[in-house]
């Protein structure tokens, strides 16, 4: 009696864990980062999400290519429409997944001195249940660019991270702006010899809460990090951003600016 009663306490308490852990796992899962289940896909003047079991939704052209700013584009040194089809998606609740697209273009090595690259991210929100998407945050504009213009380096870069800043279950997407550039030397006179200061300098993370089925801007939470989970968003068609290339370029030469 004593021997069935102790494997049945072993079995329950056996449940409970295995529970306990399955429960664990679900809510780690709505942070875990995936770049191989959905793809972004182009043909002609039409755009899909590729689903995981390989069916088609329709994204309108205009969300990833504003008419606006393709007339901005014409004259650039690069393209910075040009998206990847590799996609970063990311749980938003149960039901909703966060969808980030993102576009990269660079001269090639020897095109010129100017070393230029210009790229966007977009997000976007696939409901599962519905089977429908629809906007997040379309309105970035350019996201990361370098160049170098009379000797100096200009770069920036957006750094996304997901994570859920006001503790209300849904996530939400932060992003940390880093830029490059060259200080003037007010004391020069002629524009032909003047002295510049390359820096760095990084922004405190501003955040864009979901909240009514999509993201908003928030300054509330500007600079805060959450209490929990937070992870980055990897990059998408680059090694690495323009502002660590810059670096590299710099070495010792750059200086934070705060």
């Amino acid at each position: 009696m004593m021997r069935a009663s102790t494997l049945l306490f072993t079995f329950v308490i056996a449940i409970i864990l295995l529970g306990t852990d399955t429960h664990c796992q679900a809510v780690n899962d709505l942070y875990q980062i995936e770049t191989s289940r959905y793809k972004f896909s182009e043909s002609d003047e039409n755009l899909f999400l590729i689903l995981p079991d390989d069916n088609r939704i329709s994204i309108p052209r205009e969300w990833l290519y504003p008419p606006e700013d393709l007339e901005e584009d014409e004259d650039a040194y690069v393209s910075s429409f040009k998206y990847s089809e590799q996609v970063t998606t990311f749980f938003i609740d149960s039901e909703l997944v966060g969808i980030h697209f993102s576009s990269w273009d660079d001269m090639p090595a020897g095109a010129g001195s100017a070393m230029a690259g210009a790229g966007r991210d977009i997000f976007l929100i696939y409901n599962m249940k519905t089977l429908r998407i629809h906007q997040g945050i379309v309105d970035l504009g350019i996201t990361k660019s370098r160049v170098r213009s009379m000797g100096c380096f200009f770069a920036i870069f957006h750094d996304f991270v997901v994570g859920d800043v006001n503790n209300d279950g849904l996530t939400d997407i932060g992003v940390v702006l880093e830029e490059i550039g060259c200080k003037e030397d007010s004391k020069e006179t002629q524009q032909t010899s003047l002295k510049v200061e390359p820096y760095y300098k990084k922004h405190p993370i501003q955040w864009y809460v979901f909240k009514k089925n999509t993201w908003e801007k928030s300054t509330q939470y500007r600079g805060v990090r959450p209490e929990k989970n937070i992870h980055n968003l990897p990059l998408i068609g680059l090694i690495k951003s323009p502002t660590d290339f810059i670096r590299e370029v710099y070495r010792s030469k750059l200086k934070t600016k705060k």
